[in-house]
């Protein structure tokens, strides 16, 4: 059968996958120059997307606080899951340092919400109700307000013998 050179139609369609190594190894780096006139020597900054000194990538930094604080995965999880999507092999005392970098890193924004919500926004409703979630009972904590809603979620988990504290806020301004 011989067809013609243009197609009568051509059909696309994306779909979300997960590919063989989601997280890579990723070699950053910068050059120091000599100036040619006046011998001075310039260093270029790094990239945006990583940390000096540091081992995970901002954004791998952040997916791991959202998924250990707001998912609840605790760091044998994640260890797991770095090593499923990466074969990165990751010890707990680097995830914990990590957690707390990214807790440093969003105080100021969580502050600001915080004073926003108690000066400009009046309360209409407060409520703190624990509920169990496979014998452990963390504590949901809901603060209404008339323009929308923000959501503070903070839990405090035994597992095993570590207790764990996570915090998530979701807000919703229509």
């Amino acid at each position: 059968m011989a067809f013609l050179d243009q197609p009568v139609k051509i059909e696309f369609q994306q779909v979300a996958q997960l590919v063989l190594r989601p997280i890579e190894i990723v070699e950053y780096q910068r050059h120091t120059l000599e100036c040619q006139h006046c011998g001075s020597i310039e260093t270029a900054p790094w990239s945006p997307e990583m940390i000096p000194g540091q081992d995970l990538g901002v954004r791998l930094q952040a997916f791991l606080g959202w998924m250990g604080n707001y998912g609840h995965l605790p760091y044998e999880k994640q260890q797991e899951m770095l090593w499923e999507l990466g074969q990165i092999d990751i010890g707990v005392g680097t995830l914990v340092t990590t957690d707390a970098r990214v807790e440093k890193a969003i105080e100021p924004s969580i502050s600001q919400l915080s004073d926003w919500v108690q000066q400009v926004q009046p309360n209409v409703h407060v409520d703190e109700t624990p509920w169990p979630v496979k014998g452990l009972k963390p504590t949901f904590r809901t603060l209404t307000v008339i323009k929308g809603f923000l959501l503070n979620i903070f839990s405090i988990m035994r597992i095993n013998k570590y207790f764990t504290c996570s915090y998530s806020y979701i807000i919703y301004l229509p």
